[in-house]
């Protein structure tokens, strides 16, 4: 899970987005697991546009997110970011 703080939201960007979601400059991450940087683009009647997603639960979240390739949205990559226990090295 990522935790937000309130120094970090940005307006600007929150406002450019719309439908209920937020920027933010930064995220904490709530325990030393694995995530997922998640590339992908998203199909809109004005045409498509790329983002990327941080997704903290893989085992859950990134087969949800991957599910929905059939309401617009095709994944161009998917990288591992894992913490050092699981990597073997220090950080």
């Amino acid at each position: 899970m990522f935790i937000t703080d309130a120094s970090a939201y940005h307006p600007f960007m929150s406002r450019l987005l719309g439908n209920g979601k937020d920027a933010w400059r930064a995220v904490g991450l709530t325990a030393p697991k694995e995530w997922f940087y998640v590339s992908y683009t998203l199909s809109t009647p004005k045409g498509d546009l790329s983002e990327t997603a941080l997704i903290a639960n893989p085992a859950g979240e990134l087969l949800t997110f991957l599910d929905q390739e059939d309401e617009g949205v095709s994944v161009l990559c998917v990288q591992l970011v894992t913490p050092p226990f699981m990597n073997g090295s220090e950080r």
